[in-house]
């Protein structure tokens, strides 16, 4: 998952065949009606995109900046590339 600046995001196709699923817990999903892959999201902050990676046609040539949730991460799960890790969100 790519976490971006909302400014620097752009939607060039399909933004209309976005569909929103929400709980009344106030969790959404968004995925396309089309194919049912996950799409990107504005986060509540509306500063940042989260953008799932394997929605990316290319190598999108950043670096991995870190690790979020990995306390909950299943023990057999090793990280070991060296990026800063995190319990939770950073802060």
């Amino acid at each position: 998952m790519l976490n971006i600046r909302r400014d620097r995001f752009e939607w060039l196709a399909g933004e209309d065949n976005v569909q929103v699923y929400a709980t009344p817990t106030g969790w959404k999903s968004l995925f396309c009606r089309t194919c049912g892959c996950p799409t990107p999201h504005i986060l509540r902050d509306g500063q940042r995109v989260l953008i799932p990676a394997g929605a990316l046609d290319g190598d999108p040539d950043v670096a991995i900046s870190g690790h979020i949730f990995v306390g909950s991460k299943v023990r057999w799960e090793v990280i070991a590339d060296g990026s800063p890790q995190f319990d939770e969100w950073p802060t």
